[in-house]
């Protein structure tokens, strides 16, 4: 899933229990700059 620092900034959360399920890659500016990985 592609979302973007704005996004994740604003839903923090939500994108924290998301990548429970799938990585979740934050974007800016159009281009890929971090990946959020679930760490058991």
């Amino acid at each position: 899933m592609y979302v973007s620092a704005t996004e994740v900034q604003n839903n923090f959360g939500k994108y924290l229990k998301l990548c429970k399920i799938e990585n979740v890659i934050i974007t800016r500016n159009g281009k890929k700059q971090a990946l959020l990985l679930y760490f058991p």
